[in-house]
């Protein structure tokens, strides 16, 4: 692609324990992450709206998940951010962006944080995955459809106006990320990642939440479990000091790798 996504570093030390690179899920941005990033001052964190969201929402459109892969790539490799392997977590579909880049780009991962991700291609007894005549056509429907699903009832409806046209401008990325985990080629292969990875769930997600995520913990050959207590799916807004914490194990697993 000719455009690319704009990375923002925050330097918080000087002599930084790690390079961290946040990835936000679907339907959201990387300022979700903000309160997060305050609990984070010992490391150098770079974050960056994907593709159709946020600050990035006038980039030509993903057509596919490979296009947010090389998006992420492009961050890791980008020489202002420092030499050497990230560790790298994703939240949502960030983390299914995050495994699959893990996967194609090893040597560019210090280590993996992944937080209630989908699996691409990969189907399990406790899904209940849509097919997508299941997706709303209407892109404010399918906006309030998702915020139903993850957020909760009224979750939508509690927001101003205006908040709610910018969640509905991105809805053709949303719809690309829901369309993209289902139709790959092939499913990905969780046993191929190589990087130490740390697989986290909210205690009171769904249950086909923390299903995938207890799967997966058991799929990659070096893969730890983290619960997030008392945390649903959106660990990272409403209780950024776990999600802080879920970041901070990824790293030193990492350091101690």
């Amino acid at each position: 692609m000719s455009d690319s996504v704009e990375p923002i570093l925050y330097d918080a030390s000087s002599t930084p324990k790690a390079k961290v690179v946040l990835v936000h899920g679907a339907l959201d941005r990387s300022m979700a992450f903000r309160a997060v990033l305050q609990r984070l001052f010992e490391y150098d964190v770079t974050a960056y709206d994907r593709r159709g969201y946020g600050g990035s929402v006038e980039l030509t459109p993903a057509a596919s998940l490979d296009d947010h892969v090389a998006d992420l790539i492009s961050v890791l490799e980008a020489s202002e951010f420092g030499d050497g392997p990230s560790v790298v977590v994703g939240h949502s579909m960030g983390g299914a962006i995050a495994m699959l880049a893990a996967i194609s780009r090893p040597e560019l991962f210090q280590a993996l944080g992944v937080f209630e991700p989908p699996l691409p291609g990969v189907t399990l007894p406790s899904d209940d995955s849509p097919t997508s005549a299941d997706f709303p056509e209407n892109p404010e429907h399918l906006v309030r459809w998702m915020y139903r699903r993850v957020v909760g009832e009224s979750a939508f409806e509690r927001m101003d106006a205006r908040a709610q046209r910018a969640l509905v401008d991105e809805a053709p990325a949303l719809r690309t990320d829901l369309e993209s985990v289902r139709d790959v080629a092939e499913p990905f292969d969780p046993t191929a990642i190589s990087a130490p990875t740390v697989v986290g769930y909210g205690a009171d997600s769904v249950p086909r939440h923390i299903a995938r995520a207890e799967w997966l913990a058991e799929q990659i050959p070096n893969a730890t479990l983290f619960e997030a207590e008392g945390a649903k799916h959106a660990c990272h807004r409403s209780h950024p000091e776990l999600f802080a914490n879920f970041v901070i194990q990824a790293a030193e697993l990492g350091a101690v790798d």
